[in-house]
Order: C-alpha cells, then structure tokens, then sequence
C-alpha cells in the first residue's frame, strides 16, 4: 500500500482508506492469488515528462495485467459525453487542473507499460470504492457512462472483482520474468 498520508495530509488519507479497501476486496474475491503490487511508479520514456501520479494496483496472471485506479466516490454524478472523454458534473463541464477532462494518468500508464511490455496482454480499469467502509450505499449506483481518456471503463468495486476475474481468467499462470522484474522496479519506496 502507498503512505498516503504522510505525503498529501487528509486527501492522501482518504486515498489509502480506498485503496486499503479495494485491497480486502481483492483478497475476499479470492484474486490474491494472483501476482499484485501496490504502488507503482509510471514508468518513464526517455524524451517525455515524468509523470508523478502512480499505479495503485497492478494484477498479473500469466501474460495478463490489469492496471487499476482506485477512486473513493465524492458523491458527485460524473458521466462523459459518449463518443470523448470530456466529463460532466451534473450538467457542468469538470475540471481538472484547469482543463474540461479526467486524468489521463491511467491513459499514460497503460501506454508506457505497454511499450516496455510488448508481449503482455494489458488493460486498465478505473474502480470506486465506498466512502464510508462496506457502504453500499456511499457508491454510485452505477458508473458506466464515465469513459477516461484511453476508452478507460469506471466499475463500481463490487463489479470491478468480477471483471477482473473475466480480464485475468480463473486459472493461476506463471508471470514472465520479465514482467515481475518490471513490476518490482516500479514499486515506489
């Protein structure tokens, strides 16, 4: 898990609780048993910006990996205009750090692993988790129609198990090598 809470105060505490959630439901899915990592870097491309954002969870079965962005839902209604990546709040354009669009942390990620995993079968999901823990109530019911930018699908946590389950596959696969050695590197200290 990432320490949150030393680097960014009361945000970055409501980021562990999500994460530190979405990690017990991995665990009650029984997806552990799978090759996971928490807190990983996005890797660097010699000639573009480093990106400070990370990963918060990897999962990798054999010559599959799903990239995975928790999100601890504000209560707010977010949904994109079909077709782009530009999200509403309601009926108001959202904004990011001054730009009407989601992060494209996710987007980044699954392209720069994507170019030093060649050979691997790679996917990105973004997940929202309760509020409040095991509330089903503090989830939106439904987040289907929130796409981020790299055509990224939202799933609500307690959908997001069984996806991972379709994404990875039921039986346990050795992971290349070269993929744990990359993983392991990402991980942030």
């Amino acid at each position: 898990m990432s320490n949150l809470s030393e680097k960014y105060g009361a945000r970055g505490r409501v980021g562990a609780q999500g994460e530190s959630y979405f990690a017990q439901g991995l665990k009650r899915a029984g997806l552990t048993k799978f090759e996971v990592f928490y807190s990983l870097n996005i890797p660097d491309v010699p000639g573009k910006k480093r990106m400070r954002g990370d990963i918060d969870c990897v999962i990798a079965n054999g010559n599959k990996i799903v990239l995975v962005d928790v999100k601890r839902w504000a209560g707010t209604w977010f949904w994109t205009i079909p077709g782009t990546d530009k999200p509403m709040n309601g009926f108001l354009p959202y904004s990011k750090d001054g730009d009407w669009g989601l992060s494209k942390n996710m987007s980044t990620a699954l392209d720069r692993i994507r170019l030093r995993l060649p050979e691997a079968d790679i996917s990105a999901m973004v997940v929202f988790v309760p509020t409040k823990n095991h509330d089903r109530e503090s989830v939106p019911r439904n987040v289907d129609g929130l796409i981020w930018p790299g055509m990224i699908r939202s799933y609500i946590s307690g959908h997001a198990f069984g996806e991972l389950n379709v994404r990875l596959g039921n039986d346990v696969v050795d992971v290349p090598q070269s993929t744990l050695h990359l993983l392991t590197q990402l991980k942030r200290n």
